[in-house]
């Protein structure tokens, strides 16, 4: 969702802090789960929002599904919960994950998620997903950069099709890439003339920032 870039937007400006608006989108191929994202999308447009506020309600769904197949379980955990874990109108699979910590029923959040929520768990309902080409389309559709995360962690190669459909950048750098790995995928981005990112969790992002 995009409730959080105006206020992110506002934040920068009182602290001097530049604020990419941006978002992250799921998308599947194959049976696979492939991250898109989309770097200074122009989040005021009626089109993005719509669809974006359409997938909110269809996730929105989906949770409550998943709440029923807990309670069936001898699971309970209230609605009123899990709105407190959030400050926007999207509710997902961590926020459930962080009421059945909260209420004891599993010791983290990677506990929560093997027990009860992950994607072969008893309490998993698989989401309605849209295809990777379709999240780059959405992307381009609001003026973004559409950039393809961790691609590393994929079991598929579908790097040359998402170019053919308008990918213009790689997520190198991520906790899940080796440096060797990272290297290929920056020397991938230069041969295909591909925007190179990395996300701010990876501690090699502070490292490299310190040598220059």
């Amino acid at each position: 969702m995009l409730d959080g870039i105006k206020p992110a937007l506002l934040a920068g400006k009182q602290y001097g802090v530049e604020v990419i608006p941006g978002l992250e989108l799921s998308a599947e191929s194959d049976g696979e789960e492939i991250h898109i994202l989309g770097f200074f999308v122009d989040w005021e447009k009626k089109k993005i929002q719509e669809r974006l506020y359409e997938l909110r309600d269809i996730r929105y769904d989906r949770a409550l599904m998943m709440m029923d197949k807990l309670r069936k379980m001898g699971v309970i955990i209230e609605l009123s919960d899990i709105l407190d874990q959030t400050e926007t109108s999207y509710i997902g699979r961590p926020h459930l994950a962080a009421v059945l910590v909260k209420n004891g029923y599993a010791d983290s959040i990677s506990e929560a998620f093997q027990r009860f929520l992950g994607n072969h768990a008893p309490a998993y309902i698989p989401k309605d997903a849209f295809s990777p080409s379709e999240a780059i389309e959405m992307i381009l559709n609001a003026s973004g950069i559409p950039i393809l995360a961790h691609p590393g962690t994929l079991k598929q190669d579908i790097l040359d099709k998402l170019i053919d459909n308008g990918l213009m950048g790689i997520e190198a750098f991520h906790p899940y890439h080796s440096i060797p790995l990272s290297d290929y995928y920056c020397s991938i981005a230069r041969e295909r003339n591909l925007l190179i990112t990395g996300g701010s969790d990876f501690p090699r992002l502070l490292i490299m920032a310190e040598k220059f």
